[in-house]
């Protein structure tokens, strides 16, 4: 017997909702101008 007992549901999202979602994040991405596109960015790494 686990240790531990699972206890969630697993439904799908519908395509509609799921669409809706990802294009309200992208916006939000765009808006914000996180990484739009091929922005560049860096990364410095201190040692």
């Amino acid at each position: 017997m686990p240790a531990f007992e699972w206890h969630f549901s697993v439904r799908a999202v519908p395509a509609g909702q799921n669409m809706s979602a990802g294009a309200l994040l992208r916006w939000y991405y765009f808006s914000d101008r996180i990484l739009h596109e091929f922005d560049d960015f860096w990364v410095e790494v201190k040692d």
